[in-house]
């Protein structure tokens, strides 16, 4: 009897281990996300159509563009042209066409995440913290496997034990001896920039960016806690995170006008760009209002349910805060910031942090790039920070605006973004890599957005990224 026993509790931890183990290559080999139908074509003309410019101060009007292999060719100015033989004719309807937006701070957990941003324009992400997935699913872009905009992966966040807030992904050093090996390690891995974390002393970030620097690898991240402003500015980062994060650590939670505008002098002299992130702290500061009433205006089958299920307790938390003008009076404070710093000219990159909390990829730019416009930012300016800021931040040469040699990674709109930035809602057309998307096919990345990955395939990608690390 105690033989059977024992033999029966084996097989059935036999059955869990195999179980577990197999859904490694069921997230490796898993069929990819089904691709939505474009009209992929090596030569296209776009006509009738009205072209804004690099810094979206003019409008160009009557105007054509031809795509050759997915790059934007020298193209008359006006209809009054031979039409050449062309795969693809677009009539633009007299809309407007504008690069592809760049999300420069978001997560991506999921292949519908990909499709989403697409979706709502945006055609460039930076992922900040990346994992074996992220990587992989950078590959399967790169390759046509699978849709979704050109990605740049952070690595995971590189932070110190200290009272500072802290996650189990990150990857926690005790000295300078641990940094060198950790960069070489993300390094091969092929992650695009090393992330690190508001916990790090002073001595951790210098050795940090010089092992960074000698493998030329960027680096962005929140500003530490440890580090002074002069040092953080004159650092040569790629980009400082949050402006929650200047107001929390440089500003030390300060609202005295003479240290922001102290501050803002230093950051003017400075070439590092902030990367905004204001709508997952304003979303909170709804919750905190407005409870459920919120929840229920939300889009949440767009958030994969795993990870929903990751953020509940703590938005649930945040509902039963009996003092929500704490989180509305914060989220004010953040949007003073923002159009002083927009105001000042400091390099701004637009960034969502969609993919934490209850902030939906893609519907997350667009709604970032309104708040900042409710808080008073021009929105021409915030149109420059989606798209050819972060393309000189990041060193794209060819993306972030509708020039010849440029990728043809572009959107059409109804109206004028400039003038109506809720335009991005309601795409009328996009190009990516080639490929044209009519209103119908983006209708259907909205669509099959709400159909996520299993939690089998996400298991498998957790123990992927275990075993590398």
């Amino acid at each position: 009897m105690y033989k059977t026993i024992i033999k029966y509790l084996f097989s059935i931890l036999l059955f869990l281990f195999l179980l577990t183990a197999l859904s490694i290559p069921y997230a490796m080999f898993t069929p990819q996300s089904p691709l939505v139908q474009g009209v992929q074509s090596n030569r296209i003309l776009i006509h009738n159509i009205k072209i804004l410019s690099r810094d979206f101060d003019r409008l160009l009007k009557d105007r054509s563009i031809i795509i050759e292999d997915g790059i934007i060719q020298e193209s008359p100015v006006s209809e009054n042209f031979i039409q050449q033989d062309f795969d693809l004719i677009i009539d633009g309807n007299n809309q407007f066409l504008m690069p592809g937006l760049t999300d420069a701070h978001t997560h991506i957990y999921d292949r519908t995440d990909l499709l989403l941003n697409l979706a709502h324009g945006v055609t460039q992400v930076r992922v900040m913290h990346g994992l074996a997935l992220q990587l992989n699913l950078r590959e399967e872009i790169q390759s046509g496997d699978t849709l979704g905009p050109n990605m740049l992966v952070a690595s995971p966040a590189i932070n110190q034990r200290s009272s500072y807030a802290a996650s189990e992904f990150h990857t926690f050093i005790e000295n300078e001896e641990d940094t060198k090996g950790l960069i070489d390690t993300y390094k091969s891995h092929g992650y695009d920039l090393i992330k690190i974390y508001d916990g790090l002393d002073n001595n951790n970030f210098q050795a940090i960016l010089s092992a960074a620097n000698k493998l030329e690898i960027p680096v962005a991240g929140h500003p530490p806690f440890a580090v002074n402003t002069s040092d953080l500015l004159s650092s040569g980062m790629q980009s400082v995170e949050h402006i929650e994060m200047l107001y929390q650590a440089p500003l030390n939670y300060s609202r005295d006008k003479q240290d922001l505008d102290h501050l803002i002098q230093q950051l003017k002299q400075s070439p590092v760009p902030i990367t905004t992130t204001l709508i997952v702290y304003e979303e909170l500061a709804r919750i905190a209002e407005l409870k459920s009433k919120y929840l229920a205006t939300k889009q949440m089958e767009y958030i994969p349910p795993i990870i929903k299920s990751i953020f509940e307790p703590g938005i649930q938390n945040i509902m039963t805060d009996s003092a929500p003008e704490s989180w509305r009076s914060k989220a004010d404070y953040l949007g003073i910031i923002a159009k002083s710093l927009y105001e000042a000219d400091v390099p701004m990159l637009l960034g969502s942090d969609a993919g934490a909390n209850y902030t939906i990829n893609g519907l997350g730019a667009i709604q970032e790039m309104q708040l900042l416009h409710h808080y008073g930012v021009d929105p021409k300016d915030i149109l420059k920070s989606a798209t050819i800021t972060p393309a000189i931040a990041f060193k794209l040469h060819n993306s972030g605006t509708v020039a010849p040699g440029h990728k043809a990674n572009l959107i059409l709109t109804k109206s004028d973004p400039r003038k109506d930035l809720g335009t991005f809602m309601d795409l009328q057309g996009l190009i990516k890599d080639g490929v044209y998307f009519d209103e119908k096919a983006i209708k259907q990345m909205k669509l099959k957005s709400k159909t996520h990955m299993s939690s089998y395939e996400f298991l498998g990608w957790y123990l992927i990224n275990w075993w590398q690390e």
